[in-house]
């Protein structure tokens, strides 16, 4: 699951990281709403993002 989220940091967005992956969005989004579930948090609650949606 952390996979996902390195991948979504390192390629800037769940989308590119979906394609690098070769992988479906809707796959990078179901592992990463499994870390969030996890971790007990939600990643919109504790990321901090810029008007074009990137992460700060």
């Amino acid at each position: 699951m952390i996979f996902f989220l390195t991948a979504v940091v390192e390629y800037g967005g769940v989308i590119k990281a979906a394609e690098r992956l070769h992988l479906s969005q809707p796959s990078v989004s179901t592992g990463l709403k499994a870390l969030e579930q996890t971790l007990g948090q939600s990643r919109s609650s504790t990321v901090p993002s810029q008007p074009t949606g990137r992460f700060a």
